[in-house]
């Protein structure tokens, strides 16, 4: 009922009277490009707010990420004060500020449109990322055990699983109570590699797993953002892998993360390096 559009009839090349007859033909000639006109309109709109969408969740992920790199460079600025003289807190400082920015890149690069993920050929060192994480860590009233029995790589990228356990790991600090120890082991299954977070903590409901752990913009946190679970598996499962949840209120909880092993190994790799 209103106007997208109008037609200029030519000057035809032979007298003619233009009647009712040829006002109709022209008129359904009209409704009918307008109606391809409108579903054109109406497909771009579509795959406009398909992009947003896309864009937002991107943008939601990357702002859950910067929390963790905030958090992290904070606690570096509160040990200033405490460590700033000695040469080995300098050492680490540079080194954690340029990890931040290198991090902050990525997160600003994975913003950029059209930009294609990898991550079912990328592969890393799951035993390099979990030692890079607990570093990085307060670490303040809860220590962490590492068991490591698997020497393969993950096939996944290093930044997707550095925000997988990043979050996941400091759930289970925040979770766990001063004295508490939070285990992390690194195995191998069936052509899998599997990493478990182990905490003492509350625990969860198998009913809060099931209806709000995955759910986005939910949050128990008072400063949570309600989207690190939500992606941790999405991120997992973009990578062919499985996240597994097992918890009981009181009992604490345990996390497993399932991903593709790679046929190389952390030597061959190395090797690799060092040949090139």
């Amino acid at each position: 009922d209103h106007l997208i559009g109008f037609m200029v009839i030519a000057r035809p090349r032979a007298p003619t009277t233009l009647n009712w007859e040829t006002s109709e033909l022209l008129l359904a000639i009209g409704q009918q490009v307008a109606s391809y006109l409108a579903e054109e309109r109406a497909t771009q709109e579509l795959l406009d707010s398909k992009s947003l969408i896309e864009y937002s969740t991107k943008f939601s992920f990357v702002a859950h990420d910067i929390k963790n790199i905030a958090g992290q460079l904070a606690m570096i600025v509160a040990n200033m004060s405490r460590f700033g003289d000695q040469p080995e807190f300098r050492n680490d400082l540079v080194r954690g500020m340029k990890s931040s920015i290198a991090k902050l890149q990525d997160l600003l690069d994975k913003l950029r449109p059209n930009k294609q993920e990898i991550d079912t050929i990328a592969t890393c060192d799951p035993a390099m990322v979990i030692e890079e994480i607990i570093e990085k860590l307060d670490r303040t009233g809860v220590s962490f055990q590492t068991e490591t029995q698997c020497s393969s790589l993950a096939c996944i990228s290093q930044s997707n699983l550095s925000a997988i356990l990043t979050h996941i790991i400091t759930n289970a600090k925040e979770a766990s109570a001063p004295g508490d120890e939070v285990t992390i082991r690194l195995g191998g299954r069936g052509g899998r590699v599997v990493i478990e977070v182990m905490d003492h903590g509350c625990g969860m409901s198998p009913d809060f797993v099931r209806n709000e752990l995955f759910v986005p913009l939910r949050s128990t946190k008072i400063n949570g953002h309600g989207i690190g679970a939500y992606q941790a598996r999405n991120l997992v499962r973009a990578a062919k892998g499985e996240l597994e949840v097992t918890s009981a209120v009181g009992r604490g909880t345990t996390i497993r993360i399932l991903l593709p092993q790679s046929d190389v190994t952390v030597a061959e790799s190395l090797d690799a390096v060092d040949a090139r």
